[in-house]
């Protein structure tokens, strides 16, 4: 007597569908799954398991359209019913979108075996990797007095510190670059009657948005001085001066 079974693919679990997960530094991720096939006569065989991820891009795409049209990410084969996706793998990007899979593979020495529904693919699951770090969009600034410009724009939630960097305008020359905790700040030390192109940077933890587009502001021209250093004491007027008549001790 002969019998043929078809075993259930792999039960994905881990990260469960759709979820959003919080990046950390180094990058470490859990992909687990559950065999479906340990209660059949098919588990005498060796299982190994292929798994796959790929990026979703653009974004909201069909998670099974990407898989089967993207190159992976990533791919790697394991005996073991999880993998640990280290600082090794392929950097993921806050606020992407990506999906994997499983397929589960019976092995007789070089032989696979077709011992599985679906030839051995768990169904698609996608997640969501952290939030994008994303500029403010309200960067904006004004001319405070001829050797400073004040800054300010309003964060995000996942916001944890800003860069400001700024140069005289058209010059192509280096940036000089501050780091910002508050969501205000005073440009000063600069040249009066001077041009000067600002751009912002938001940090997210361990991550950083681009550059914003050149904010350009002009310092004031220096007001117009009241006295000459090194003027003969002709220069210097003594009317409507009372002179003190007596200087006291202490």
């Amino acid at each position: 007597m002969a019998w043929l079974i078809l075993n259930d693919p792999p039960l994905v679990n881990r990260p469960a569908p759709n979820e959003k997960l919080v990046p950390v530094n180094p990058q470490f991720i859990t992909f687990q799954w559950t065999p479906r096939h340990t209660g059949s006569p098919n588990s005498a065989f060796v299982t190994e398991y292929d798994f796959e991820l790929v990026e979703i891009w653009p974004s909201g795409r069909n998670p099974n359209d990407a898989i089967l049209t993207s190159l992976p990410l990533y791919r790697v084969t394991s005996q073991q019913t999880a993998i640990q996706y280290g600082p090794s793998a392929p950097p993921l990007i806050p606020g992407r979108q990506y999906a994997y899979r499983v397929r589960a593979r019976s092995v007789v020495g070089i032989d696979n075996l077709d011992l599985f529904k679906n030839d051995g693919y768990s169904e698609v699951q996608m997640f969501t990797y952290g939030d994008a770090c994303t500029l403010p969009p309200d960067f904006g600034g004004e001319t405070l007095n001829a050797g400073s410009v004040g800054l300010a724009w309003t964060g995000n939630p996942n916001h944890t510190q800003f860069s400001v960097r700024y140069r005289p305008a058209n010059s192509n020359g280096s940036w000089y670059t501050d780091q910002i905790l508050f969501e205000e700040y005073e440009l000063a030390g600069l040249e009066p009657s001077t041009a000067y192109e600002v751009q912002l940077q938001a940090g997210c933890g361990f991550y950083f948005s681009d550059w914003s587009n050149s904010l350009k502001l002009t310092t004031e021209d220096l007001p117009e001085q009241l006295y000459s250093c090194g003027a003969g004491l002709d220069s210097i007027s003594f009317d409507n001066t009372d002179r003190l008549p007596s200087l006291k001790v202490g």
